[in-house]
């Protein structure tokens, strides 16, 4: 992920920095992912991807500078594991997808 250097002295300019990567994040995925449907998408995807929503509508006006700097950090591990892991579960589908593609058309062809 592409934040703000950790030297900068205000934990506001870097959450609204995360904030504004999950705001991206969602639109991409949005657009990378319009023909998914629900059931195609996990319970646990789904609750992550929410999760992703609302820290992209961060307001920067609700935190304290020494109070968050530590749930800061936690936050953006836990921005950093959720994207790979929607990288990976949908990656993985799409590979069982394109497998089973493949064996329904691999019988025999008669020409």
């Amino acid at each position: 992920m592409l934040l703000p250097d950790d030297d900068i002295e205000e934990v506001s300019e870097c959450i609204k920095a995360l904030g504004a990567w999950c705001s991206g994040f969602m639109v991409g995925f949005g657009t990378g992912a319009k023909n998914l449907k629900d059931d195609q998408i996990t319970a646990e995807l789904q609750e992550i991807l929410k999760d992703l929503m609302e820290i992209g509508e961060v307001e920067d006006s609700e935190y304290k500078e020494e109070e968050d700097e530590n749930d800061f950090y936690e936050l953006i591990e836990f921005v950093r594991t959720s994207s790979m892991l929607i990288f990976t579960e949908l990656a993985l589908q799409r590979e069982d997808q394109k497998e089973a593609q493949e064996s329904s058309n691999s019988g025999p062809t008669v020409h």
